[in-house]
């Protein structure tokens, strides 16, 4: 993003609401980043998606089109995550279901994600215009118009399968990232957002920490372009951010506030949607995410991933090498030859054994026999030159020693 559009300053307006650090001269014009999104391009979004047969066991050519559009965002990456979804009566095969992900990667924080989705299946019957047509496509203009969008963090727009079947295609992508110990600093669910009869108000659900439901309110008020009173409800959290909750992840519902009375049904088309509301719904869920990209306080810490997956249990009589790959963010500085891993099995004592450093953040490291077969825990430590040591558990948590 050039300097010119460098001017909107969310300082007072942030500042005023939450205990969140404002990153010095990174200001942004949201009105200008957030006009890129076109009302005509949504609706063509919509028209091809309700196009295609969407239901459960039948919507390979929705997401081939999708694989396409995304692919044509020109992201640093898109892919299909494929998983297996066992439902009697569809007669497929574990890579027939799969979500559609596009990976904007940030420049400075790329292991700090902010997570832009929706479902993209529909009910039997219905061409799915608002549900979830509508979200849809919104996730595919925010990926059109993120690669003129410089972000510190990654921002994934993610295209959810499985999502009339109990969200699986959510439960899969957080699961996995949960697992990778990737940090999803914010998801936002687009659900129905273009259907309903008020062209004013939207409703925003969540649990919990309410500081980014108050944020996407605050914006969508101040912003002329956007025109909306959003409405932040702590009691309609909903089985669309479960997923991420359940996973420790901050998660918010962007819907419309009174729902489309042919939402879901055979009705369900493009004639019945407001285009002009499904316009700036979309806008209001980018300008929320470059929000939180320009306001996030990146503690500095120590991110370690596990290339070949985190080791549970401990053999007995027999030691145990796995790679491990450790990076410090937020300015923290590794001190030569510090890393270690510390490991116990149940109910034993932990030891700590220094990791076997070849080069570029890639570690060797082993874990102790033990007397028994059994479940272990255990963590990687370094020292960093003005911090201390810096600690990053198998739980996926980094937090000073």
């Amino acid at each position: 993003m050039s300097a010119t559009l460098m001017r909107f300053t969310l300082s007072l307006l942030v500042s005023a609401l939450f205990s969140i650090r404002i990153v010095a001269a990174q200001d942004i014009d949201l009105d200008s980043i957030i006009c890129l999104i076109d009302q005509d391009s949504l609706t063509a979004n919509v028209a091809a998606l309700q196009s295609f047969d969407k239901e459960i066991c039948n919507d390979y050519d929705a997401r081939s089109w999708i694989f396409e559009k995304m692919g044509a965002a020109n992201l640093d990456s898109s892919y299909i995550d494929y998983f297996h979804l066992g439902i009697w009566g569809c007669n497929f095969d574990y890579r027939y279901k799969g979500n559609v992900i596009g990976v904007k990667r940030g420049s400075t924080h790329p292991h700090h994600l902010i997570v832009i989705s929706a479902k993209y299946d529909s009910n039997p019957g219905s061409p799915g215009a608002d549900d979830n047509c509508s979200g849809a496509a919104a996730v595919l203009e925010i990926a059109r118009i993120l690669r003129q969008v410089d972000t510190r963090m990654t921002v994934v727009t993610a295209l959810f399968d499985g999502g009339t079947w109990a969200h699986l295609g959510a439960w899969n992508y957080a699961t996995r990232i949960k697992r990778q110990s990737d940090s999803i600093v914010l998801a936002l669910n687009l659900d129905q957002i273009g259907g309903g009869a008020d062209s004013v108000k939207a409703r925003l659900g969540f649990r919990g920490d309410r500081r980014y439901a108050d944020m996407m309110a605050a914006i969508a008020d101040s912003l002329p372009s956007l025109n909306l009173d959003v409405i932040p409800d702590s009691s309609s959290g909903d089985a669309a951010t479960y997923p991420f909750e359940f996973n420790g992840f901050r998660a918010l519902r962007v819907s419309e506030y009174e729902p489309s009375p042919v939402a879901g049904s055979p009705n369900d088309s493009l004639q019945y949607l407001n285009l002009n509301y499904l316009t700036r719904m979309t806008r209001a869920a980018l300008a929320t995410a470059c929000a939180v990209d320009n306001t996030y306080d990146y503690t500095p810490g120590l991110y370690v991933s596990f290339p070949q997956g985190v080791p549970l249990i401990a053999f007995p009589d027999r030691t145990r090498s796995f790679p491990v790959h450790v990076e410090a963010y937020g300015g923290a500085i590794i001190t030569p030859g510090s890393c270690r891993l510390c490991a116990a099995a149940t109910g034993q004592h932990v030891t700590c054994s220094p990791m076997e450093d070849l080069g570029n953040g890639d570690y060797l490291a082993s874990l102790p026999a033990f007397a028994l077969r059994s479940r272990i825990r255990f963590h990687v430590a370094a020292g960093e030159q003005s911090l201390g040591t810096l600690v990053f558990n198998n739980e996926g948590e980094s937090f000073r020693a």
